[in-house]
């Protein structure tokens, strides 16, 4: 009979007894201030439509506060505007402005609708992270 001292661990029982990496106590990558990263996403179609017709919504999430807002759309197409009316309150609240807007690339933030507001644009960077 083998002593097991001398049994040695099998790649099973090692993978078994990992623990997971702990995670970093902040990104690097995180926003410094409050609007200075600001996340947004549409979805939609739904299969059931709001009771006044809407079957979209797009988020705007700041990256540092964490804080969410999120608009009902009846078409994509009102993006740009909601992405306007978000930033002017934003702004307004806090005191600072909106420099990064990062995106999945999605045709609704590449479209003429956004390219439109040249004057927000200008001062607002455009991060298209694509799946």
């Amino acid at each position: 009979m083998t002593s097991v001292k001398q049994w040695e661990l099998c790649d099973g029982c090692a993978l078994g007894k990992q623990t997971r990496v702990s995670y970093m106590k902040s990104s690097p990558n995180r926003a410094k201030q409050v609007l200075e990263v600001i996340h947004s996403d549409v979805c939609g179609p739904m299969q059931t439509s709001t009771f006044s017709g809407k079957r979209y919504f797009v988020t705007f999430t700041d990256d540092k506060s964490h804080f969410c807002v999120v608009y009902l759309l009846r078409h994509k197409s009102e993006v740009a505007d909601k992405f306007v009316e978000f930033v002017a309150m934003a702004e307004t609240q806090t005191g600072k402005r909106v420099k990064t807007l990062r995106s999945d690339n999605g045709g609704e933030y590449t479209s003429g609708a956004m390219k439109r507001f040249d004057r927000l644009m200008a001062k607002c960077k455009v991060i298209d992270v694509g799946p």
